[in-house]
């Protein structure tokens, strides 16, 4: 998350009136808090605790888009949840996220020979580009709710047994060209 306030800083330069939301509570909150301050965000920024899972979708309404900094998060489900309402998802280039987010649903930032600063830098034009075009977001925005619905379990199991049938049907036809060639 201090990648993810340094981009903000940056925003709030040219986007005076954005706001960013961190959802829960950790070690590292009173670590953010002096961020927060060090970057005179005080105003732009909120801190929300823990939230039950039916009260953070009720978040996801009131926001545009999910700014997921993890450098190294295995799973990332939250980013899955967060397309599912819409939200267009920008994330590094590390751990599972980036395996979720396409170029159609989201911005993956590259951190290859970057420096935390020059990755913020990166981030921030990332998300000032997608303010700034109503066009863009809302691509991004139907492409995040596209890519979503590829994870439902109801459309894997489908495909699951689409391809199963397509391999015995395979298997059939070879089975039935062998025997017509004894």
């Amino acid at each position: 998350m201090h990648i993810a306030l340094q981009a903000f800083a940056e925003v709030i330069k040219k986007i005076s009136d954005a706001r960013f939301t961190i959802v829960g509570d950790g070690p590292e909150r009173s670590r953010l808090e002096r961020d927060v301050r060090f970057y005179n965000l005080q105003h732009n920024v909120e801190f929300i605790p823990r939230l039950p899972q039916n009260e953070l979708f009720r978040l996801y309404d009131n926001h545009d888009l999910l700014l997921f900094p993890s450098l190294h998060d295995a799973g990332g489900f939250v980013v899955l949840e967060a397309m599912s309402y819409g939200m267009p998802v920008v994330c590094l280039d590390l751990g599972g996220p980036k395996d979720l987010v396409t170029s159609n649903s989201g911005v993956v930032v590259k951190t290859c020979d970057q420096s935390t600063a020059q990755v913020a830098v990166v981030m921030a034009m990332e998300i000032m580009a997608l303010c700034n075009s109503a066009e863009k977001f809302s691509e991004l925005s139907a492409g995040a709710i596209s890519r979503s619905e590829e994870f439902l379990l109801t459309k894997r199991v489908r495909e699951f047994y689409d391809n199963v049938i397509e391999i015995i049907k395979g298997k059939q036809v070879n089975d039935d060209l062998k025997s017509r060639a004894v």
